[in-house]
């Protein structure tokens, strides 16, 4: 599930990953709530604190995670992808 992280300055889209991460999580709220803030400020500052395992992400949720990234590829001013296991930085470190 992800939620959108309420305390984030104003240009920043910011969400919380907790449990099972799915593709309509991604579609009903990320894409969304990215667009918007795009429309806004004519740029992306993006984050995405994984309070969950990287296994609890489904296939659909990481397809829709880079999706985002390619769709926005312009607009891209900051993005961090936060985990509280070394593991997802070592990964994100690749992409």
């Amino acid at each position: 599930m992800i939620t959108i992280i309420p305390d984030a300055p104003e240009n920043v889209v910011a969400f919380n990953a907790t449990g099972e991460v799915t593709k309509e999580d991604f579609e009903n709220l990320v894409v969304p709530h990215v667009k918007s803030k795009v429309d806004q400020y004519n740029e992306l500052n993006y984050l995405l604190y994984l309070d969950t395992d990287l296994d609890n992400f489904t296939i659909g949720a990481w397809f829709q995670d880079a999706l985002l990234g390619l769709k926005n590829l312009t607009n891209w001013n900051r993005n961090r992808h936060c985990h509280r296991q070394r593991r997802s930085s070592e990964f994100h470190r690749y992409f």
